[in-house]
C-alpha cells in the first residue's frame, strides 16, 4: 500500500510505527512524508524569505520518514517539503506519488481531512502528537 503522510508536528516526535501498522493491516507500506512550509509570517512567504522555514520542514519530514521506516512493514519512506497551504501540499505530492491512503499528523486546519477526502477520494486518517 502507498501511504502519503502530511506532518505538521513541529516536534516531529510522533510515534508513527503503531498507527502505520494498523493502517497497513498486514500489507507492506511505501511511504511519502510531506512537511508543509511554516514561515514566520505571511510576509516571509510572499517575499520568498523561506530558507529557515524550508530547513525546519526538511528536518520535520526527515525525522518522520525515519520514524516511519522503523516500522517493519515499511519498505521505503521518502521525505519532501510541501507548500504552506496543506491541501495544495497534498495535491502536489499526489501528482508525483499515487497514494492509496492519506495520514494527517497534527494538521493546522480542522477541516483538512474532510476537504482531502472530498477532493482526492482517498481514505484519510488523522493523528495527533499530543
Amino acid at each position: 500500500m502507498r501511504l502519503l503522510v502530511l506532518t505538521d508536528d513541529p516536534s516531529a516526535e510522533t510515534n508513527l510505527r503503531e498507527p502505520l501498522e494498523e493502517i497497513a493491516d498486514g500489507e507492506e507500506l511505501e511511504v511519502k512524508v510531506v512537511a508543509p512550509l511554516r514561515p514566520e509570517s505571511t510576509l516571509d512567504l510572499v517575499t520568498g524569505d523561506i530558507d529557515e522555514a524550508k530547513k525546519a520542514a526538511e528536518e520535520r519530514a526527515e525525522r518522520s520518514a525515519e520514524e516511519s521506516e522503523a516500522a517493519e512493514i515499511v519498505t521505503r519512506a521518502d521525505a519532501d517539503v510541501g507548500d504552506a497551504d496543506q491541501l495544495l501540499a497534498l495535491a502536489d505530492a499526489l501528482a508525483e506519488f499515487e497514494a492509496e491512503h492519506i495520514v494527517l499528523v497534527d494538521p493546522d486546519d480542522e477541516g483538512l481531512a474532510g476537504a482531502a477526502r472530498e477532493r482526492f477520494g482517498l481514505p484519510v486518517t488523522e493523528l495527533s502528537a499530543g
